[in-house]
């Protein structure tokens, strides 16, 4: 179940650099989307996980995504309410 406040994100990529750079962009998009339409995005509350083969996931601890200036966690699991 997902609410109405409630956003997935979700990109593939060939590499890990070229998923990080397409989430950077449209975390900006949604954010300035949000802001002209007088919301918020609670980044306190937004994670990131990268999903692949376990061999692949070894090579890389985290992903490098940033928001507004804010670093968005990376986790190895998350929790979908």
């Amino acid at each position: 179940m997902v609410y109405a406040d409630d956003l997935a994100l979700l990109v593939s990529g060939k590499d890990v650099s070229e998923i990080e750079e397409t989430l950077n962009l449209e975390h900006e998009s949604i954010s300035e989307l949000l802001t002209h339409n007088k919301l918020s995005l609670q980044l306190g509350k937004t994670e990131s996980i990268l999903f692949a083969p376990k061999r692949r996931l070894q090579k890389f601890n985290s992903l490098n995504v940033v928001c507004n200036g804010n670093v968005i966690e990376s986790k190895p699991s998350v929790t979908c309410l």
